[in-house]
């Protein structure tokens, strides 16, 4: 018998994550020819070619870049594809004006909450765009946002799944390097986020002055800090030596690892933080705001901690419970893994990923 052809998906992206390159990976283990347009520098190109996965280089200078438009069009017409989704609002922008016309079913990805308006042009350009056929939201509330201004029926919810042979926990405890004395025992508190206003590290750092003084916390942040950040870094502290502002880091969630907890203060627009995903799969308690898509993964007094967004008391009382009562914070902390482990898995990504396309292609 004659062997049917593999439906054809076109990924147009930036620099790929490692959930992406491995839901891809999925994909094409699940019977597609998969090829992917990204930024050169993609650090994960190796793993999609192991598969089958063919790649080419782009780069996007705009919203509207013509030389991404015409590289995106030749392509989606030399392959013949019958998918082209795109994974960065960059590529959307420009792969809706490259594939206008074609025959090709057109797929989004959507990661973030807000910044979406029917009276800006811009918004019809990318995600308020008809052309579009599916958005996929990376939480229910990524979901839930878009359904006041898109047509519910192109929305679908497909979490971005990890692995827990991604992550590696440190053997021994050693923070020393980034400034926690070895000489007297510490509370560590973990934050990685790139130190915008959205992630409400302001609210940490008076949080962590608000401490009981009984507790010697110290807090390790890690990430590319912007000026608001700064600024706070820079104000009053009652302990300064115990902020450690480490910048960003390839080895994130191994320093995170030896922590003792995790805490994510985001004010708004999160979909679902990688970082925070990343501090469960190394088994570590996390605190977290009630904000986007955190409490799809955080369920309050089971594996976490729930706080109010810009509440710095809230903030301050969650973390001290951490650091009085290590009982609990290891039910969570072991709590947190098992979610990972069993509901926020990469099959399980690929799997909902494979249901999308092939329901788009009958």
């Amino acid at each position: 018998m004659e062997e049917q052809p593999k439906p054809k998906i076109l990924v147009v992206g930036t620099d790929l994550d490692r959930c992406e390159t491995f839901i891809l990976r999925g994909v094409a283990q699940a019977g597609f020819s998969v090829h992917v347009m990204a930024h050169p520098s993609t650090p994960y190109a190796e793993q999609l070619r192991e598969v089958g996965i063919t790649t080419s280089a782009i780069s996007f200078w705009g919203r509207i870049d013509p030389k991404a438009i015409l590289a995106i069009r030749k392509e989606a017409i030399r392959g013949g594809y019958q998918i082209i989704h795109f994974l960065s609002a960059r590529a959307v922008s420009n792969g809706l004006l490259a594939t206008y016309g074609l025959p090709i079913k057109k797929v989004a990805y959507r990661g973030t909450i807000g910044h979406l308006s029917r009276i800006d042009p811009s918004s019809w350009l990318s995600f308020l765009n008809p052309q579009l056929d599916k958005i996929v939201c990376v939480s229910d509330a990524v979901r839930g946002y878009l359904e006041t201004r898109v047509p519910s029926r192109k929305l679908v919810t497909i979490h971005k799944g990890h692995s827990l042979s991604w992550y590696r926990r440190a053997e021994v405890r050693d923070l020393s390097e980034y400034g926690v004395p070895k000489d007297k025992p510490a509370f560590v508190v973990s934050c990685v986020a790139n130190m915008r206003p959205v992630k409400g590290v302001p609210f940490l750092l008076e949080a962590m002055d608000k401490l009981p003084s009984d507790i010697n916390a110290h807090l390790i942040l890690i990430g590319h800090i912007d000026s608001s950040a700064r600024r706070a870094l820079s104000e009053e502290r009652m302990h300064p030596e115990r902020i450690h502002a480490i910048g960003f880091h390839n080895a994130a969630s191994t320093i995170v690892s030896q922590t003792d907890c995790f805490v994510l203060p985001s004010i708004e627009r999160e979909g679902l933080p990688k970082a925070l995903l990343e501090a469960m799969s190394v088994a570590v308690a996390p605190i977290a705001t009630r904000v986007g898509g955190m409490p799809e993964v955080v369920e309050d007094e089971y594996n976490g901690l729930l706080v109010p967004p810009s509440d710095a008391p809230a903030l301050a009382a969650a973390i001290e419970r951490m650091a009085r009562d290590s009982g609990q914070r290891e039910r969570y902390a072991a709590a947190a893994y098992e979610t990972i482990r069993t509901k926020f898995t990469v099959e399980r990504s690929v799997e909902k990923t494979v249901h999308l396309y092939r329901g788009l292609l009958q």
